[in-house]
């Protein structure tokens, strides 16, 4: 008779976890019992932890799991491999004779295994054969937060998860993981994802040790104001790494011009960057070799660097979800962290003109009103957080520039 709780300790020693934090033990365990489940853990949180110890502990059959980047898949596949565990890559940069490789692995559905794709490669035939024949255990969406942002014209496989799961020979538990989802957002992904009786876990979305400002530019040439307002908060950074979120590719590559000419060693990424350049100033920047990373949203989704003392955002966010999501990269180790909002009363338009390409009016308004909310500095930042995301509302934070400014008065 198998014993479960020897065999999840075993998995949690491969994984160099010495101890659950709380919040990991209840999903852990509805997981580990074959449950249907979504999480919502802010970053830094071990989210991943919840579907990788049953991955590993399952000797019947292998783990799919479904990511958003190329760079992330690669990257969450090495630390499996680094750790003893049995992990493939299925991605568009693979060669005719390395997917075929993967593809003939896959056919013998072996045990304790996890399979790394995006969405695009889910839908495609070769791996839809290899699925038919049996095997899947479960499935991971990482990142799902992600399927709700998913168009006609943007990343539309992320709708078509379900359909591939229905044609499968037996039902597979499914496992969707996220930092950022409100209420109304996880019974979307239910429907999405066809869980009507998926059981919720959700950890409280303030993170106590960030420390939040704002700032606003004002004036015609307001992008050369961003950047000279950028440049004074890496003034002050000491130790540590820094990510600085543009809201465009161009404004990326602004910034990154403007802080390479004053002798910051940084990088650059952004949605038009070669999977290869991705790939290699991903790892320089987590290594340490360059200390101040410039990107669009394209980087940073799962990316486990603990010691981001900084973050900034050289611009609005597009969405509320986007900058609770974004600003979590900081302090993942616990320690205090940063975090500076840079914006021009622009911004708000630009946002609003994105949006409407795609989203109800509606839902474009909700965020604009809330991002006006976020950078008035009437009210704390966190609590305005928890009432989007339907967290119980706690007390005033002491961390954003409201509560700084009531503390002082």
């Amino acid at each position: 008779m198998r014993n479960i709780k020897n065999e999840m300790d075993k998995a949690l020693c491969m994984l160099g976890v010495r101890a659950l934090r709380e919040e990991q033990k209840l999903p852990l365990q509805a997981a580990l019992a074959g449950k249907n489940i979504i999480v919502r853990l802010p970053t830094g949180k071990g989210k991943s932890l919840i579907g990788q110890v049953p991955a590993i502990v399952d000797n019947k059959g292998y783990t799919l799991v479904i990511s958003p980047m190329l760079a992330l898949q690669s990257d969450q596949m090495a630390k499996m491999l680094g750790k003893g565990v049995t992990a493939y890559l299925l991605n568009s940069a693979q060669s005719t004779q390395e997917r075929n490789a993967v593809l003939a692995a896959m056919k013998e559905g072996p045990g304790n295994t996890l399979l790394y794709l995006g969405p695009e490669q889910l839908v495609k035939e070769d791996i839809q054969c290899v699925l038919s024949q049996g095997g899947c255990r479960r499935v991971i969406v990482d990142e799902a937060h992600l399927i709700l942002g998913a168009t006609e014209h943007f990343r539309p496989e992320f709708h078509e998860i379900a359909n591939v799961l229905r044609k499968l020979p037996v039902r597979p538990q499914v496992i969707a993981l996220t930092a950022t989802v409100t209420e109304k957002g996880i019974r979307a992904l239910k429907r999405e994802l066809e869980l009507p009786d998926a059981e919720v876990f959700k950890g409280a979305i303030r993170r106590t040790n960030l420390k939040l400002s704002i700032h606003r530019v004002s004036g015609d040439s307001h992008q050369d104001l961003v950047g000279q307002a950028v440049l004074r908060q890496l003034e002050k950074i000491g130790e540590g790494k820094t990510i600085i979120y543009c809201p465009t590719p161009k404004r990326a590559e602004d910034i990154y011009r403007l802080i390479k000419s004053r002798g910051y060693p940084a990088a650059c990424l952004h949605g038009k960057t070669k999977h290869s350049v991705r790939k290699e100033e991903q790892h320089r920047f987590a290594q340490g070799k360059c200390r101040i990373m410039v990107s669009t949203s394209a980087f940073g989704l799962g990316v486990d660097i603990p010691d981001v003392r900084l973050v900034i955002h050289a611009g609005l966010p597009l969405t509320v979800d986007a900058y609770f999501q974004e600003i979590g990269r900081a302090g993942r180790d616990g320690r205090t962290a940063k975090c500076c909002l840079i914006y021009h009363d622009g911004d708000f338009g630009r946002n609003k003109a994105i949006l409407k390409r795609d989203r109800p009016s509606k839902y474009v308004s909700k965020q604009d009103k809330l991002l006006h909310e976020i950078v008035s500095g009437e009210a704390c930042v966190w609590k305005l957080g928890e009432k989007y995301f339907g967290d119980k509302v706690g007390k005033r934070c002491h961390n954003c520039p409201s509560c700084r400014r009531k503390h002082c008065c």
